[in-house]
């Protein structure tokens, strides 16, 4: 069926890959949206119905505010039993718990990662205190557990690139800005 003019549906400001409607000749209602609408355009043309991977979004963003709290440091030691547990800082685990929330609750809006292979991560780490003696690896280390924590990424070793990764000073407003775009290999 060949449609001459398709609209493309916005839901609260952002595209949804998955669904092409026909523009419809006139409106079929008076809400924001009539497109939307479950009801045959005038036209009498059926909605077209695009699968989700046949539209090309090639990134993904998050933003996760306050400091990232690195894993590596002030590692506790706990025991279990007969068993000793390295298990990481208590700051680390709240940073982390927030990070995978947050990334949780922006999911919905991106488009699939684990469909992409290879990936580059972008991260722009915005840290409230000068940078200093700061180590971009072990931030990144901690980002990268927080993706695979919020299932953004099946396996954080398909993480294969890190550039236009920094450390930025903003002391009002420190945040992580998270961009994922697939590799070409």
């Amino acid at each position: 069926m060949a449609v001459a003019a398709v609209r493309r549906v916005f839901v609260s400001g952002m595209f949804c890959p998955g669904l092409l409607y026909p523009k419809p000749a006139r409106p079929t209602s008076t809400g924001p949206w009539p497109w939307l609408e479950h009801e045959v355009p005038s036209s009498g043309v059926t909605p077209v119905l695009i699968p989700r991977d046949a539209v090309e979004v090639r990134h993904a963003e998050y933003v996760v505010p306050g400091n990232v709290r690195v894993k590596k440091n002030s590692l506790r030691r706990i025991r279990r039993g007969n068993r000793t547990l390295t298990i990481s800082s208590a700051a680390h685990q709240a940073w982390e718990n927030t990070a995978v929330l947050r990334m949780q609750s922006q999911r919905h809006r991106q488009p699939s990662v684990a469909t992409w292979g290879s990936v580059n991560l972008r991260a722009l780490i915005y840290l409230d205190r000068e940078p200093g003696l700061t180590n971009l690896d072990n931030l990144i280390a901690s980002v990268m557990d927080a993706l695979q924590s919020a299932e953004v990424v099946t396996d954080d070793c398909l993480i294969r690139g890190f550039d236009g990764s920094r450390i930025r000073l903003d002391r009002k407003n420190p945040r992580v800005e998270i961009s994922l775009t697939p590799l070409e290999d």
